[in-house]
């Protein structure tokens, strides 16, 4: 009866963990990457030729962060139509950020956004119409 009295024990405590860890995981907030993913998934095509595009001319489009700053330039021969840049962080809508440009030299001012892992994506479009994508990674801290 001793042993019974364990087994009994140890199974009480093993449902008691696994209804925690239930509850806690239909607490949490899990977003969406997206609200219109579907469409953004029917479109990936032009995206990976954007990329593809963009990656022919990745020595003629400087882009680095300095000082809370990200600074964006395009050569002369490239002809900047305009542009589009994209924070999106993991941890919710929240903390995503999007800006518009024009100028083929921009700088973005980074202090309004808060400290995470950040997926940076650069679309762009020539006088054509063409577009293209880079994809880069910035880590506010």
């Amino acid at each position: 009866m001793n042993g019974f009295k364990y087994i009994i024990i140890a199974f009480i405590i093993f449902i008691g963990f696994i209804s925690t860890l239930v509850a806690i995981s239909f607490k949490q907030k899990i977003p969406l990457v997206s609200r219109d993913y579907y469409e953004k998934e029917l479109n990936y095509q032009c995206e990976i030729e954007a990329m593809k595009k963009a990656k022919s001319l990745e020595s003629k489009v400087e882009i680095f962060f300095r000082e809370k700053r990200m600074f964006l330039s395009f050569h002369d021969d490239l002809e900047f139509s305009q542009g589009q840049i994209e924070f999106y962080c993991p941890l919710g809508p929240e903390y995503d950020f999007k800006e518009s440009f024009n100028t083929p030299c921009y700088q973005l001012n980074l202090d309004m956004l808060k400290p995470c892992n950040y997926r940076v994506k650069i679309i762009w479009y020539d006088c054509k119409g063409n577009m293209y994508q880079l994809i880069k990674n910035y880590y506010k801290n």
